[in-house]
């Protein structure tokens, strides 16, 4: 029988954002516990190492601003998160109380064919705009996890051909990402079956968008997997889990509402149209 005791189970959401408009202390209590509620609904609240996996955009550095942050600055209040390094360098721990959550840097880079590529588990940079066949060589020569990730549009036409090809030539090279902005009215983008029939991985993340609301989103659309974790390597842990034939990872998490879909997509090309009017440095 298995003791619940023991930090058996592991939580990840592969596709965070951290983003200005969000409150600190609250996106990471949000995130304990929604991880929370999924090991009290699915695995009988067994204790769990919680961990998210960033996906910081070319303007975003929250990884490095988390792990510059000085003790003192972040013993403000009984709610607040304190930081810490682990024997890791893209790796940090976060501790509120009792809670624990793991912080894993990593970077969404847009390809020649403005498709996305997520370096998981690297803190290195990479530069914008290269064809995806050379972003997905770099991510696995630095040793991240390349992740394609799924978007509203992202997977059609010459794009989803793109992918094919890839899910064709390269399938051992790369995983793809589900999130939670599909709507559930949509049915699963064809590219899901042929990359499982491929033995390509799924890994599923909340992929949150950058208004105030949307850090409720965080850890609600994950994975699971029942392992041990070592707290002084979590990216480790994930690679050699990931890169296994054997491991199991079961996802969680609903897809969006059609309102909400509706919503959020407005809102969005709003957010790009005054991205689009902000000058861009010569």
């Amino acid at each position: 029988m298995e003791n619940k005791n023991l930090k058996n189970l592991i939580l990840f959401d592969s596709h965070v954002h951290i983003y200005d408009c969000y409150d600190m202390n609250r996106f990471f209590t949000m995130a304990y516990d929604n991880f929370l509620t999924i090991s009290k609904r699915d695995f009988e609240g067994a204790l769990f190492s919680g961990i998210l996996l960033l996906s910081e955009t070319a303007r975003d550095h929250w990884f490095e601003k988390l792990a510059a942050l000085p003790e003192v600055a972040r013993r403000q209040g009984k709610e607040d998160w304190l930081f810490t390094k682990t024997s890791e360098s893209c790796t940090l721990a976060a501790r509120s109380g009792t809670r624990q959550l793991f912080i894993i840097a990593g970077r969404q880079i847009v390809t020649a064919e403005n498709l996305e590529v997520l370096a998981l588990c690297s803190r290195k940079t990479y530069a914008e705009g290269q064809p995806i066949d050379k972003v997905l060589d770099l991510v696995i020569e630095q040793g991240g996890i390349p992740v394609i990730p799924w978007g509203t549009g992202k997977w059609l036409g010459r794009r989803g051909k793109i992918l094919n090809r890839l899910l064709e030539n390269r399938p051992q090279d790369f995983f793809l990402g589900d999130n939670s902005g599909r709507p559930v009215f949509w049915t699963k983008p064809a590219h899901f079956k042929k990359a499982r029939a491929k033995g390509v991985r799924i890994l599923p993340g909340s992929d949150p968008l950058p208004f105030p609301g949307e850090l409720s989103q965080v850890a609600s659309f994950g994975a699971a997997c029942k392992a041990r974790m070592d707290a002084s390597r979590p990216a480790h842990t994930l690679k050699e889990l990931f890169r296994a034939p054997g491991t199991i990872v079961s996802s969680y998490g609903d897809l969006e509402s059609p309102l909400r879909f509706i919503k959020n997509q407005i809102a969005m090309q709003r957010v790009k149209q005054l991205r689009d009017r902000v000058p861009q440095p010569s």
